[in-house]
């Protein structure tokens, strides 16, 4: 296990992207992009070496080896970050907390919550998204509104409070949110951005702009809007229903088959290396033996 973390902290956080990879995410004749150039990483298109340097790791941990899901430092991937973003499509790990211009395509990722479970009030009345540069997937902002975290638009929008959360250190207001996305249509938005609303399971140091799109009533479905792909958002998109996240055909979110790989040789590599720690405790573990004329003897 304690290889397993020192390998992984040895490894840059830097992911090379090959030129190729740029083509896989947005279609043919889509210029080279770096890593400070995306938001998310789409894992199954790495080469199988890049997915094993760059796979979460094992520590040890009380109730046995942990994989550690959040990124350790900056630039690092963070994993599962919630149910309803893609296992195999990591968020990076940044400082910047841009939104999207008003009036732009840009690129997002989005969970159906029909899928994964009875969608929640707060998507019944609006689609909720992250700004995610990389995803290959665009949703059109419109005239959009940016707030800093969900009660400072409360404030503005209703002249109304919500209640802080200390676990996120941020505001929540979901009881008001039908009453404040009908608001925000009021006053002219078609969508309102969050920068610091930092709730993912790796918050703070992961913390991605959500993108709310106030006139939205099918939030819980994979396709609550029209998308668009290709590079700078140049191809039309066909969103295929049920799916359990926002797609467009011929934009995939494919597996990362080393991960699988991965988990289960480091699990076997983890118990291998208890049980030889356990084994060099004890004596019964370790027969006395000695050497005589070239041969083994026990006792």
């Amino acid at each position: 296990m304690y290889i397993l973390t020192i390998a992984s902290c040895l490894a840059t956080a830097w992911i090379d992207l090959d030129p190729e990879y740029a083509a896989l995410v947005y279609g043919p004749g889509a210029p080279a992009i770096t890593y400070a150039d995306v938001d998310v990483i789409s894992f199954g298109h790495l080469p199988w070496t890049a997915q094993l340097r760059h796979l979460p790791f094992l520590v040890p941990a009380a109730g046995g080896p942990t994989m550690v899901q959040c990124p350790q430092k900056a630039g690092g991937l963070a994993w599962n970050i919630n149910a309803l973003h893609p296992m195999c499509q990591p968020l990076v790990s940044r400082a910047r907390k841009a939104a999207a211009p008003a009036h732009s395509w840009t690129e997002i990722t989005h969970g159906a919550l029909s899928v994964h479970g009875a969608p929640s009030k707060d998507e019944t009345t609006a689609a909720w998204f992250y700004v995610a540069r990389g995803s290959g997937i665009y949703a059109y902002t419109g005239n959009t509104r940016v707030y800093a975290d969900h009660g400072d638009a409360a404030l503005d929008l209703l002249n109304k409070t919500c209640p802080f959360v200390e676990s996120c250190k941020c505001t929540e207001c979901i009881e008001l949110f039908p009453e404040l996305w009908a608001a925000a249509a009021r006053r002219g938005y078609d969508s309102v951005q969050f920068t610091h609303h930092c709730d993912s399971k790796c918050s703070p140091n992961l913390c991605p702009t959500e993108l709310v799109l106030v006139h939205s009533s099918s939030g819980g479905q994979a396709c609550p809007t029209t998308f668009r792909r290709g590079w700078n958002a140049s191809r039309s998109c066909d969103c295929v229903p049920g799916q359990p996240f926002s797609n467009c055909v011929g934009v995939t979110i494919p597996p990362c088959p080393a991960y699988a790989a991965f988990v289960v040789a480091s699990a076997a590599l983890a118990v291998a290396m208890l049980l030889t720690i356990a084994c060099t405790r004890k004596a019964a573990c370790a027969p006395n033996t000695h050497h005589k004329r070239g041969m083994v003897q026990l006792g």
